[in-house]
């Protein structure tokens, strides 16, 4: 609330300025802040009122942006043909070169070309082809290669988008999954304990560690005489 009337008081401030849409002309004001906006037009029988907070307008601005985003995909993708093309033209123009200092000559004088000029055909194209384009009018649809162009554009983002889903997804379950061993049961767990105790109180059997036999005493011998 605090926001809205911050917005209303400040559009009280705010100068009318006359603005014309086609022949007729309106007065407007208009006030933007962090918190939103709101604006007025007025024709001096009505008025026209809007205003939007900044979580309006956030959701606006995706909406804007999926709209956008293939656009601007689609023209970087053009400038990217137009820029392999003039590449291919320049070779073109070195192989051919290459051919007449060989000798060679054209059977057809219709077929010559001039050496293509990159600066040159930017010049014309913005002094005559642009013009021509920009006066058919408004509401032209998109040619038949340009339809194709968007279709594969829009489609390469679904692709994208998913790849950014699933690589998340496996973020997120990565964790998960180390964490979910099966605990040892108890018996187990029971004869461990059992097997190690057993091991700790009984000695390790060794060869030294053998009974020994008894050894027999051997009996004194008697002494023997010269004469006996």
């Amino acid at each position: 609330m605090e926001g809205s009337e911050e917005l209303e008081s400040s559009l009280l401030t705010q100068p009318w300025a006359s603005v014309r849409f086609g022949e007729s002309t309106f007065l407007a004001k208009v006030c933007f802040r962090d918190t939103g906006y709101i604006l007025l037009i007025s024709d001096l029988s009505s008025v026209w009122y809007e205003s939007a907070d900044a979580e309006a307008v956030g959701q606006k601005s995706k909406v804007f942006r999926h709209l956008v985003r293939p656009l601007i995909q689609m023209n970087l993708a053009l400038q990217c043909q137009v820029q392999e093309l003039i590449s291919l033209l320049l070779q073109k123009d070195a192989e051919i070169e290459d051919y007449r200092d060989s000798g060679a000559t054209l059977s057809r004088d219709r077929l010559r070309t001039e050496p293509f000029r990159e600066e040159t055909f930017q010049q014309n194209f913005v002094a005559e082809t642009l013009p021509r384009i920009c006066s058919a009018g408004e509401g032209q649809a998109f040619a038949s290669a340009l339809q194709q162009l968007y279709t594969a554009v829009t489609q390469q983002e679904v692709k994208q988008a998913r790849k950014r889903h699933c690589s998340e997804d496996d973020v997120d379950t990565a964790p998960t999954a180390e964490t979910t061993k099966h605990p040892p049961s108890p018996a187990a767990s029971q004869e461990d304990e059992m097997t190690s105790s057993s091991e700790r109180t009984s000695p390790a059997s060794s060869p030294s560690q053998k009974p020994r036999l008894p050894v027999a005493k051997a009996k004194p011998k008697k002494a023997k005489g010269l004469f006996s």
